[in-house]
């Protein structure tokens, strides 16, 4: 537990709020349906956010993986409402939303049978925990893969968001989300040593952890005038 220990103690010390995203089907909400889309899951979170944005509370958002296309989704719901965007957000394992559908690096999950999605998940990194408890796991991963599989930018593409700084992260040893991928976030990129679920693991964990409350201590509202 000692990665996590970078982000409460610097929310201790500031008096930060954290607010971590539970999917339905997920954990505490296992017996709700699962979300169609990353457009869907923005949607049920606008109203949740929007009481706590409105009055202008400085806020910074971490996405990973699929969480960056939700992630971008609600920032587009934020901007669309009228709501403040975050001072900075932190993402990474993602490719930018606007990656040609050719181009994606992954298999369609709906094409493939039970051994072939097996070795799609083991290209995610996927820990071998979860192929002995497949019968749980299997449907949260599909649900999961239906997300990314079918995500749709919208058309047209709509404006950048001005002055928000994106900080885009990559692991050096992820065997699907390459260096070029997450570049197109138009940002700068960082690497983190450790493959597609790094935050699963201590040390790149702790890495991009600490690269995280690093920035956050360098926000306005952090540092004198």
């Amino acid at each position: 537990m000692m990665s996590i220990s970078y982000i409460q103690d610097f929310c201790r010390k500031n008096g930060v709020e954290v607010l971590a995203v539970q999917p339905p089907g997920r954990g505490m909400r296992i017996h709700e349906p699962f979300s169609e889309s990353a457009q869907e899951m923005a949607q049920t979170l606008l109203p949740l956010l929007a009481p706590k944005l409105q009055d202008g509370t400085p806020y910074v958002m971490i996405s990973h993986s699929m969480g960056c296309w939700i992630g971008y989704e609600l920032l587009l719901c934020l901007r669309l409402n009228g709501l403040p965007l975050p001072l900075s957000w932190f993402l990474g394992a993602m490719p930018c939303p606007s990656i040609p559908f050719e181009a994606r690096p992954w298999r369609l999950q709906h094409l493939l049978n039970d051994e072939q999605f097996k070795i799609e998940c083991r290209g995610w990194d996927i820990n071998d925990a979860v192929f002995q408890m497949w019968a749980l796991f299997e449907p949260m991963l599909r649900a999961d893969f239906h997300i990314f599989d079918s995500y749709k930018l919208q058309d047209p593409i709509p404006a950048p968001f001005d002055n928000l700084p994106i900080h885009a992260f990559w692991g050096t040893a992820d065997k699907r989300v390459k260096k070029e991928m997450v570049q197109g976030w138009r940002a700068f990129t960082t690497a983190i040593e450790g493959n597609h679920l790094w935050p699963l693991n201590k040390e790149p964990k702790l890495r991009w952890l600490q690269l995280i409350t690093d920035q956050l201590a360098r926000l306005p509202i952090y540092t004198e005038a």
